[in-house]
């Protein structure tokens, strides 16, 4: 059998790989309806990725970052979102195994609810063609396993420092009911600020789910498992709490505190013997320290810190009393086989020393001028770059709920960290802009095209605004930015419309040759103000009918930009009554009706989600699945929905299921009083499909069990009775004794025939007692009287039968017979 982990090839009835303790889990323990198809694994090359190769029509391929038991890691940049992550692809032993990847499915969800700095983000689960992958957070550095190896055993200040980290994220994770469950050193990456980010949430588990792994199942590393995983029991966070000792222990000793030639032997030690005492490999340990690592590692999980939150507790009081000036770890550069070695010449050596003589003299400098608490704030703070994805993140939130005078003051933080964050500025501007408080936008719209001139979000943005303020000379050179930069599209086609309709209502002044219109102005300021001059000729028809036009559609175009659809909708329509063709008026009016429609399709949401939530609070998770899926139809992709039916979903199943325990003990229970065991059986298997750990259908299943194996060892005492009666004895024990035993009774039973005729058998007081499911023995007072050569008739038995039993198949078979007589 092929461990699905190492690959080691082990015997077919091996429980455990001998070379690193996984649970092999046999092809017979599959069930029908989800078989483990070995030749399909075996037709399923390891897919290897290429550098520069693009998966998934997704992913660039950066390069490959390792590989591991689960399957191999790269580096990737995600075109959709323009970020780099982590790829998994999972091995085709684990692709082939439905129930693992349903597994891994189902905990996803879990492991992405955890959201904290020291976390390493899981994203998703999908699949290529055959290839399942799982996305998550890339973050750059080494990870504390190879640290160690390269650093030796950590100072007590450096494994302080990682360690609180450590405890941060596992709080968060404890809190949301997750527990990691394969906490180890190659699961910690320290990144190059020396920060330390938990990986690989792949086996985590909530503690509030049932039946997600199989039970009894061994999950974990051995040298970092607790006790009650080497033992395949439910665990909660005081098994990450015991790893985290074990961590500690590494990180000071530079060496895990059990040893042995297996997996296995590692993984029992765990739970047998007793860590040595840190200190008596490293004594520079402090007594403080070393007394947490093995509180950590009680074998009696009561014993251990139940809570993260403590033993982070008790490292921060430790932390300040210790030196913390070398508490980080620094990241080394990985030497390349390329690497050539020359003979240095003195130019290039000489270069170096100059640059550290300077940069001594920089620092000596800072030293002098920098106060004490600037210096210390810049040492332990986060690194700007995360606190700007912070900030932005929080911004975009408000955005979207619309608060965006929040919103407004996350972007302001932002860049007060990263002055040309193209996006916080852009974010700036918009909610400016949403505040009506247009010229600072239009300020801050400008400082973004400094930023980035060749970016047409803002000019598009510029437009809108000049057009409300009915400057439309500006709003006509901001959509002809747009247009030089934007891509084609539905947006590009709009603007180019706006575009040719601010040309065609600016076109009558920008027709007139520049000399005509100075000559009349020219002649206004000359010619003498007559009396019937002040008078204003009487306006034409089609004159009149274009300034209403223009007229109204400048308050429409007002009322679009006020929110206003409805009053908006009503001006077009006018427009459109005097100018059928009138672009603008066509292009506003559908913008308003789509404006409107989104209107309501948003408030017919927003109730929807609120009759599905209110329906999930009151415990009708039909009702609210109903209007989870009625919201998806109105608005694919809604997070609150998706959410609102996962939830509503899961709980509906958990109701069905325990209804469906309900009747299934109930039916165990008629059926058991009935004296119908084989239905009782029946049932209690149902339910233990459902709840492999109902103890009531334990109950039902064991005791339905003992009164058929007691019925059916009854009536083998009854053949027993009647096989002596009919002169069948040797028959009898040849077919029901094993063979040993049938071989010492067989000369008895041939004896008591031959010398004995007419044989009568009586059976009393039976008494069955079982020792297990598949072991018994059964008591009873026999008689049997027979009449012997002289013609007489006598007891030839009169005593007490004790039959040893043990089960095979379906029947019992007799493997020891004592006889007591009675005077």
């Amino acid at each position: 059998m092929k461990c699905p982990k190492c690959h080691n090839d082990s015997p077919p009835d091996t429980k455990f790989c001998s070379n690193c303790g996984t649970q092999l889990i046999p092809l017979r323990e599959t069930t029908k309806e989800e078989p483990l198809s070995l030749t399909e694994t075996l037709q399923t090359p390891v897919l290897e990725l290429a550098i520069g190769s693009t998966f998934a029509e997704r992913y660039v391929i950066i390069e490959e970052l390792g590989r591991g038991g689960m399957g191999n890691v790269y580096k990737a940049l995600d075109k959709e979102l323009g970020e780099k992550v982590a790829l998994k692809l999972l091995k085709p032993e684990i692709a082939a195994d439905e129930r693992m990847i349903e597994r891994f499915r189902n905990e996803l969800k879990y492991a992405r609810k955890i959201t904290h700095k020291n976390v390493c983000r899981m994203y998703d689960l999908n699949k290529e063609k055959r290839t399942p992958f799982i996305t998550m957070e890339y973050v750059s550095g080494e990870d504390l396993k190879s640290s160690m190896r390269r650093m030796g055993p950590l100072s007590v200040a450096k494994t302080v420092y990682i360690a609180k980290q450590v405890c941060e994220g596992l709080a968060e994770a404890h809190q949301l009911g997750v527990v990691h469950r394969d906490l180890k050193p190659q699961n910690i990456m320290i990144d190059k600020q020396g920060y330390a980010h938990i990986m690989d949430f792949g086996i985590a588990r909530s503690t509030k789910a049932k039946g997600v792994t199989t039970s009894g199942m061994m999950i974990g590393t051995p040298d970092y498992m607790s006790p009650e995983q080497v033992e395949g029991k439910e665990v909660d966070q005081r098994a990450d709490i015991y790893a985290m000792g074990v961590i500690l222990y590494e990180m000071v000793t530079g060496t895990t505190p059990f040893h042995g030639e297996t997996a296995v032997s590692i993984a029992l030690a765990h739970t047998r013997e007793k860590p040595r005492d840190p200190r008596e490999i490293n004594s520079q340990i402090p007594y403080e320290l070393s007394r947490m690592i093995l509180k950590c590692m009680e074998k009696n999980r009561d014993y251990r810190y139940q809570k993260i939150e403590e033993l982070y507790r008790e490292l921060d009081n430790l932390e300040k009393t210790v030196p913390t000036t070398d508490r980080v770890i620094h990241i080394s550069k990985p030497s390349t086989a390329k690497t050539l070695v020359k003979r240095p010449k003195l130019k290039k050596v000489l270069i170096p020393v100059f640059v550290v003589l300077a940069l001594i003299i920089i620092g000596v400098a800072a030293l002098r001028f920098t106060p004490l608490s600037e210096m210390i704030g810049g040492a332990t703070g986060p690194p700007a770059q995360a606190k700007v994805g912070d900030y932005l993140k929080q911004a975009n939130q408000s955005w979207t709920e619309k608060k965006y005078p929040e919103a407004h003051a996350q972007f302001r933080k932002a860049l007060e960290v990263d002055p040309d964050n193209l996006d916080a500025q852009f974010g700036l501007a918009n909610c400016l802009k949403e505040q009506g408080r247009l010229d600072e936008a239009i300020s801050e719209y400008e400082k973004t095209i400094a930023l980035n001139e060749k970016d047409p979000r803002s000019y598009s943005q510029l437009g809108l605004i000049y057009e409300a303020k009915q400057d439309m000379a500006k709003a006509l050179d901001s959509y002809k930015k747009y247009l030089e930069f934007a891509p084609p599209g539905p947006e590009f086609n709009v603007v180019s419309e706006k575009v040719k309709d601010i040309e065609a209502r600016l076109r009558p002044e920008a027709a007139k040759p520049k000399d005509e219109i100075v000559a009349k102005k020219q002649e206004q300021r000359e010619a003498k103000p007559q009396p019937e001059e002040k008078k204003k000729p009487t306006p034409s028809p089609e004159e009149k009918r274009q300034a209403d036009v223009s007229a109204i559609l400048d308050r429409g175009i007002s009322a679009f930009n006020n929110e206003d659809y409805d009053g908006c909708i009503n001006r077009m329509q006018e427009v459109l009554k005097l100018d059928a063709r009138n672009t603008s008026a066509q292009y506003f009016l559908a913008e308003a009706r789509k404006k409107m429609s989104e209107q309501a399709k948003e408030q017919e949401v927003e109730t929807r989600l609120r009759l599905g939530q209110n329906a999930y609070q009151r415990g009708d998770y039909q009702e609210s699945i109903k209007q989870a899926d009625e919201v998806l139809k109105l608005a694919p992709g809604n997070a609150s929905a998706l959410s609102l039916l996962d939830r509503a979903r899961k709980r509906q199943e958990e109701k069905n299921t325990e209804q469906q325990i309900r009747d299934g003990l109930s039916r165990a229970q008629q059926a058991f009083r009935g004296d119908n065991f084989e239905e009782c059986i029946a049932q209690a298997n149902r339910v233990l499909s459902l709840d492999q750990e109902n103890a009531q259908a334990k109950e039902y299943l064991n005791l339905a069990n003992e009164k058929i194996a007691e019925s059916q060892i009854n009536a083998l005492v009854n053949h027993y009775v009647q096989s002596v009666n009919s002169g069948t004895l040797l028959n009898f024990y040849e077919n029901s004794c094993a063979s040993q035993c049938y071989q010492d009774v067989k000369k008895d039973a041939e004896l008591m025939t031959n010398f004995f005729s007419n044989l009568q058998s009586s059976a009393s007081n039976v008494l069955v007692r079982f020792k297990d499911s598949d072991q018994a023995e059964v008591s009873f007072s026999n008689t049997i009287s027979g009449t012997n050569k002289a013609g007489v008739r006598q007891d030839v038995i009169k005593g007490v039968y004790k039959w040893d039993l043990r089960k095979q198949g379906d029947s019992w078979k007799i493997i020891g017979i004592e006889y007591t007589p009675r005077g």
